[in-house]
């Protein structure tokens, strides 16, 4: 073999040795693979990275100290099938746990599709009895049958209570199918934004009035800028957070709804005077099925599906939606949708 410099100095042109830290290599490689294991795994898992780099780590440092080493007990061809026994092994190793997580990955995704799945089927064989209860409620109560009692009217009134709400969650689960199956379809035309918020606050007036709920809306004193959205789609995000004021917001409070102009988006504001949000659980509030502690004491049966649902629908607008609340003293919800030829690039 030809002789080798040591590994902890190289020459310089003038022939003095130049000092190397055996440290500093190792560490430099080390990077080099942890970089390349990144960039190569992207879509994967940490722990294939980390297998990766360490089995070409090893594989480095193996192969310095069987062809660099100064130790003659080993023939060339002993040390090439050392190396050689070592590197097989290794690349086995990293490729069974790339294999590994590559169809836990998939089974994922499975189950999420199935669940998904379920789910849609599920709402739609519930929604058919379920109208049809609405239905019998609603002549019963018309008094179709024959007259009621005070009673009964009573007993009929919280029954179709309950059925709206049983509607309402299997209008949500729908819609989260369809969003996570890419199938909520938009239509994005320009339309009169500060309109389309009268309509649904207009759906309020009756509950407003009955719970003593000051419910104002605040415009700018200028016509907004041109905004382009779906015309059943924003509204329901609207209702999302009215909704959730009206929910949260006691007998006596207000409740708020404004339109500005911020920057080169129309913000619409929902402002109630409710109990709040707890500070450690706001970043989940956006979160599928979730529901803060307050929320549940106050209003049991909520399905933590609404706020889900309304940032999906912003997002898919191009616009983004943002909370500032206190607890105990109430919360503003702030919906940002892009002005029409902003540039925004609606998803």
């Amino acid at each position: 073999m030809f002789p080798l410099p040591p590994i902890d100095a190289l020459a310089t042109p003038s022939g003095a040795a130049l000092p190397v830290n055996p440290s500093v290599i190792v560490m430099g490689i080390v990077g080099v693979l942890v970089v390349y294991g990144a960039l190569r795994h992207r879509a994967l898992s940490v722990k294939v990275i980390v297998a990766e780099v360490a089995v070409l780590g090893l594989t480095l440092i193996l192969f310095i100290n069987i062809f660099l080493s100064d130790e003659a007990s080993l023939g060339l061809v002993g040390r090439f099938l050392i190396f050689l026994a070592f590197a097989i092994v290794g690349g086995f190793f990293t490729t069974s746990i790339i294999t590994i997580e590559k169809q836990e990955h998939e089974l994922r995704q499975l189950t999420a599709k199935s669940k998904t799945e379920f789910i849609s089927i599920a709402a739609h064989q519930l929604r058919t009895p379920l109208s049809i209860i609405k239905w019998a409620i609603a002549t019963l109560l018309a008094g179709d049958q024959g007259a009621l009692t005070a009673e009964q009217e009573e007993s009929l009134g919280r029954v179709r209570v309950t059925n709206e709400r049983m509607i309402d969650l299997v209008n949500d689960l729908l819609d989260i199918a369809q969003i996570e199956d890419g199938k909520f379809g938009f239509t994005f035309t320009v339309r009169d934004l500060t309109a389309t918020i009268r309509a649904v606050m207009n759906e309020y007036t009756a509950l407003a009035k009955e719970r003593r709920i000051v419910f104002t809306l605040d415009t700018p004193p200028m016509a907004l800028p041109p905004i382009a959205f779906d015309r059943t789609k924003l509204p329901a995000a609207v209702h999302g957070l009215i909704d959730n004021a009206f929910h949260y917001t006691k007998e006596g409070g207000s409740i708020t709804v404004s339109l500005a102009v911020v920057d080169a988006s129309v913000e619409i504001r929902v402002a109630d005077t409710g109990i709040g949000v707890p500070a450690q659980e706001m970043d989940r509030l956006f979160t599928k099925f979730f529901r803060s502690e307050n929320a549940i004491h106050m209003a049991p049966n909520g399905s933590g599906l609404g706020l889900f649902i309304v940032k999906n629908i912003v997002e898919r607008h191009g616009g983004t939606v943002a909370v500032e609340s206190t607890e105990g003293t109430g919360s503003r919800f702030m919906i940002r949708l892009p002005v029409q030829g902003s540039g925004t690039t609606r998803v």
